[in-house]
């Protein structure tokens, strides 16, 4: 085996991006939350180990988030300078976009013209059919009132006018108009865009339908900032406001 060859079967060294120790801190929280099930305070003592249990996890959390940063950053350049260097993706997606945009709109201004050429030659073809139609009806008569006089030579000949009539009604069909915008390895596919023309007219016809009902949603983040600033003084029928104290550890 060559020298080439040999250099193949080696194995890479594998760099750890994560150091051991702080592979050993992340799997100490992994087992610390599992063990968290639910969480109650009782009584005082209750509290006091829920606020070291609570020290410790912020202790936990700001060293992990600082040994991320310090593997991140040396990394970050590099990562930033590969980005950059690709952002024409970015703008390729755009540029696809804007084309696809116009070839929509292309092809749907083909596809009314198309429908409604469709439409005009199924009425034509549509009055073939009910001039045919009242032809042989009319022939079908002529064939009866010959019978009727005894003139079946004339009866015949118009039962085939009729029959005649009748066929060319059954097989007339509007042929079907293709649409021309269509190109090899080009596929369509119908989306629908919702756009919000009157906002309150919209919430009300959503809040008495039971299907549309549930695509309505509330910005209770939102709510809670402005209730924030209004120091709690907020009112909205239908929406609970409640205070809470949130603690705050130094560690």
């Amino acid at each position: 085996m060559s020298k080439n060859n040999e250099s193949f079967d080696e194995k890479d060294e594998v760099v750890e991006l994560i150091p051991v120790e702080v592979k050993q801190e992340i799997e100490k929280g992994q087992c610390f939350l599992k063990k968290i099930v639910s969480v109650s305070f009782i009584t005082e003592q209750d509290y006091k180990i829920g606020v070291d249990l609570c020290k410790e996890i912020k202790q936990l959390m700001n060293f992990l988030k600082e040994k991320k940063e310090e593997i991140y950053r040396p990394v970050k350049n590099d990562l930033d300078e590969i980005n950059n260097a690709f952002y024409i993706i970015k703008e390729l997606e755009d540029k696809e976009k804007v084309f696809k945009n116009g070839m929509g709109r292309f092809f749907q201004e083909k596809e009314q013209k198309r429908l409604a050429e469709q439409r005009r030659i199924e009425a034509e073809a549509a009055e073939v059919r009910r001039q045919q139609e009242e032809r042989a009806r009319k022939e079908a008569e002529k064939a009866a009132a010959y019978r009727e006089q005894g003139r079946d030579k004339l009866a015949d000949k118009a039962e085939a006018r009729s029959e005649m009539a009748q066929t060319v009604a059954e097989t007339v069909v509007a042929p079907i108009v293709e649409n021309t915008a269509k190109a090899e390895g080009v596929s369509f596919t119908t989306v629908y865009q919702a756009e919000v023309t009157d906002k309150t007219a919209a919430i009300q016809q959503c809040l008495f339908n039971g299907i549309l009902l549930p695509y309505v949603s509330i910005d209770l983040k939102g709510i809670e900032r402005l209730a924030a600033a209004q120091k709690g003084a907020l009112s909205i029928p239908g929406i609970r406001i409640t205070e809470s104290r949130r603690p705050n550890l130094k560690v």
